[in-house]
């Protein structure tokens, strides 16, 4: 796993008769016990879903935040220029 990856809340989304299943595995504790039956048996057909931290997610938004702001300063500065 990446280091952004948040292990304690894995979400494997299993298709069953009655309809989906969340199961939720907290693999942070399975790395720190080594207690297997923390993990469950995979499946054809699940759907493994690791979200990223929410310091990942505080990043991503200010890096997407100062690209948008050099965008705005070069046109603000061509702006100048033409005028």
């Amino acid at each position: 796993p990446t280091e952004n990856a948040k292990l304690s809340k894995i979400r494997i989304i299993r298709s069953t008769a009655e309809g989906e299943k969340v199961i939720w595995v907290d693999l942070k504790e399975y790395l720190e016990t080594g207690q297997a039956e923390l993990i469950p048996i995979l499946r054809p057909g699940d759907t493994v879903i690791v979200s990223g931290s929410t310091y990942y997610a505080f990043t991503k938004a200010v890096n997407w935040l100062s690209q948008i702001a050099v965008m705005l300063s070069v046109y603000v500065a061509i702006s100048n220029i033409s005028n």
